[in-house]
């Protein structure tokens, strides 16, 4: 198997396995913290690490005030928040509300995504993709998805 740039991965792509971690205290609510999740990929069997993923979730019905709760988390996340909802009313903004589909009401946010350098430039998750569930991946709802530059871990 080789990519585009005749590079071969260093391990069979279809053997990434993604690894979750949820942290969030019992006893906090939607307009608490946002849900935070960890997902780890690493090569099954205890294989070599592929990469990390950090995604926020906020829901905008359950959440009084998105944008104040995204806001202060982080620099990143309060911009990202300064795009999706209006600052004043703290709901989602109207624009990009009549372009959402109307599944659900959590947004997601990838909020970093690191690859170990001996995987960039090979799209692991893309030729993991091609060996997965084609159907459950168009079926998951998709709010809204805004990445941010991916980070170098050397």
């Amino acid at each position: 198997m080789s990519s585009e740039n005749d590079r071969t991965p260093p391990d069979d792509p279809s053997s990434i396995v993604l690894t979750y971690q949820h942290r969030h205290y019992w006893w906090f609510s939607p307009d608490d913290a946002p849900e935070t999740w960890h997902v780890s990929a690493d090569i099954d069997d205890g294989g070599p690490h592929v990469g990390d993923m950090d995604v926020t979730l906020v829901d905008t019905y359950e959440t009084h005030d998105p944008f104040a709760l995204l806001d202060g988390q982080d620099a990143e996340l309060g911009h990202i928040a300064g795009i999706l909802f209006d600052a004043g009313e703290g709901r989602l903004d109207p624009d990009l509300d009549r372009q959402l589909e109307p599944i659900g009401s959590r947004i997601l946010i990838l909020h970093s995504v690191s690859l170990a350098p001996e995987w960039r430039g090979l799209r692991p998750g893309r030729a993991a993709g091609r060996n997965g569930d084609q159907e459950a991946v168009r079926r998951s709802p998709r709010r809204g998805l805004l990445p941010r530059p991916a980070q170098r871990t050397d």
